[in-house]
């Protein structure tokens, strides 16, 4: 499998997920004695972005960040000089903090060539490929958040970290562009307010190969001096130059190997941390006039005016 160099802890960023980060430093190793082609040794088999691809050995396999879900009140508009409270959440709404993740695995290929075909269709003890031989390779990429809440960033009305935050409008969003919605659904005037939340790739591997997976072993009479080390049927391999000792067959099987999930420091690719933030926050689908873009959350804030009545009474 690759070779892994862990990093050391002091340069790990908080908020790092559980998992050691791992720099990749070669692509699968060709097996001793396996009829395939050299591996590719790519340093460097992915491309991450806020949609990422990867690519080794002919298998590929592409994902993109999750978009994650937010709510607030008031909704749909919010009120000068009150307060507009957001907090991450389920599609439902509720208060969440577990942000989702995403996990996707590429088509197989098969590096052993045709010594492949009989994995499939179970016929390879009559016809056995070379032993090493790899088969079903695949590709997968998974985005996670880590530990760190989001960073909120509200348009004329300040922002803040956290999994609840609170913006302040000091006046109304009259004169902005017309993204946001009213309680018919109608376009109305709206602050932008966008979010993001770092997020971490990893990539991995999966693949079936044709190895060792066991003994068949018989105790049989040996000559020559040495020690029993099993006992055969009695009567027999009593010479004063017999033994008896264990003959062993291999038996060959498909054995899985993976997924062998490796963080991906995006540093190795020209960023300056090694995780992404992700910034597809969403408004919680079950808020009405969706599909709500990913991306931004558009708030509506109008001037609350007090009522004033005549005490005197009408004339």
């Amino acid at each position: 499998m690759a070779g892994l160099v862990p990093l050391q802890s002091s340069h790990l960023p908080a908020g790092t997920p559980s998992r050691t980060l791992l720099r990749p430093v070669l692509s699968l190793r060709q097996a001793q004695g396996r009829p395939c082609g050299e591996p590719t040794d790519d340093l460097q088999p992915c491309r991450p972005g806020i949609d990422t691809e990867c690519s080794e050995w002919g298998a590929t396999v592409q994902a993109g960040l999750p978009a994650w879900y937010a709510d607030r009140i008031p909704y749909p508009r919010g009120l000068v000089t009150l307060g507009t409270s957001f907090w991450t959440s389920d599609a439902d709404g509720n208060f969440a903090t577990d942000l989702p993740v995403t996990e996707v695995w590429g088509s197989s290929v098969d590096p052993g060539g045709d010594d492949c075909d009989c994995c499939s269709d179970g016929t390879c003890e009559d016809d056995p490929p070379p032993a090493g031989t790899i088969c079903e390779f695949r590709l997968g990429l998974r985005a996670e958040p880590g530990n760190e809440p989001p960073t909120w960033g509200c348009e004329d009305g300040g922002g803040g970290i956290g999994y609840r935050v609170s913006c302040l409008w000091n006046h109304s969003s009259a004169g902005k562009e017309y993204l946001g919605k009213g309680l018919s659904c109608e376009d109305l005037p709206a602050f932008a307010v966008r979010a993001s939340v770092p997020y971490w790739w990893s990539f991995g591997r999966q693949w079936e190969q044709w190895e060792q997976i066991g003994e068949d072993c018989e105790c049989v009479c040996h000559g020559g001096a040495g020690d029993d080390e099993c006992g055969g049927e009695p009567g027999l391999c009593i010479g004063e130059d017999e033994h008896w000792e264990w003959h062993c067959d291999p038996i060959y099987g498909w054995r899985h190997h993976g997924p062998d999930w490796v963080l991906l420091d995006l540093r190795d690719y020209g960023y300056s941390m090694p995780f992404m933030r992700n910034p597809l926050v969403q408004l919680a689908p079950y808020r009405d006039c969706g599909p709500h873009p990913a991306g931004v959350l558009y708030v509506p804030c109008i001037e609350v005016q007090g009522v004033i009545s005549n005490p005197k009474g009408p004339p």
